[in-house]
């Protein structure tokens, strides 16, 4: 569904707020459905907190041209907005030259404002399976190959271990070499110390990873932000799935 308001002066607006975040640059992404009667400059304005950061006009009379999810949707990139509180606003009125179309909103933390980022492959010492139904494969791969495991109730299972880490918020992303076998429902899981962040994450690894594409080519795709107050963050995945489950690297990154 969509909320949606005909052109006007401005005094409809519609706000999507994300509170609780860490301060850094985050990327700002939108989608909507397009039709021949929307506005061609729909003014998207970004703040941290209060303070306004700067206005995109949206030409809402096409699709949406950037990252599309694993789900299928594709996003339009506003731009990279540096925030210094804990919450980001984004604000669209009907200011504009045709019908605005409030749909969804999207940020992902943008790598440049990490402090510290590590990657655990499964070739590492930091990289463990347990049960006996893992394989390794070759070729395709973070670093030339990745362990994976066929469908089942949950006994075969690897861990990715990060160790000796500072207090703070976390963006913990994945990356898998995507295959017909795959199973749509991969479940990932995060734990802070013994303490579970997240039991399950369900990852489409039929398809290849969508997201932040590093400098030597890997695509990352965020399983999501959480906060590590052990000292120690381990993410794990079982093969109680629907298809093949694919451990390849994990990445972490911290922000502020």
């Amino acid at each position: 569904n969509v909320e949606e308001a005909s052109a006007g002066s401005g005094s409809a607006k519609a706000d999507w707020t994300f509170s609780g975040l860490a301060p850094g640059n985050y990327q700002v992404m939108v989608t909507y459905p397009t039709n021949w009667n929307r506005a061609t400059n729909a003014p998207f304005t970004i703040f941290d907190g209060t303070t306004a950061l700067g206005t995109v006009a949206v030409n809402e009379q096409r699709t949406p041209a950037g990252a599309v999810d694993a789900s299928g949707m594709a996003w339009q990139l506003l731009g990279t907005f540096t925030i210094t509180g804990s919450s980001l606003t984004v604000e669209l009125s009907n200011l504009a030259n045709g019908y605005v179309e409030a749909d969804a909103v999207r940020i992902v933390p943008d790598a440049s404002s990490a402090m510290i980022t590590q990657v655990v492959d499964n070739s590492n010492t930091a990289f463990s399976t347990a049960g006996t139904g893992w394989t390794t494969t070759t070729g395709a791969g973070y670093q030339g190959g990745a362990a994976v495991a066929t469908a089942g109730t949950g006994t075969n299972s690897a861990t990715w271990t990060f160790t000796s880490l500072p207090p703070g918020n976390y963006i913990i992303s994945a990356t898998w070499p995507g295959q017909s076998a795959g199973a749509t429902n991969s479940p990932f899981s995060i734990l802070d110390g013994t303490t579970s962040l997240a039991a399950s994450i369900p990852v489409n690894q039929k398809v290849a990873p969508v997201g932040t594409t590093d400098s030597n080519g890997t695509t990352w795709q965020v399983l999501g932000n959480f906060s590590v107050k052990s000292g120690t963050l381990k993410v794990g995945l079982s093969n109680n799935a629907n298809g093949t489950v694919v451990a390849d690297a994990i990445r972490i990154q911290q922000y502020s």
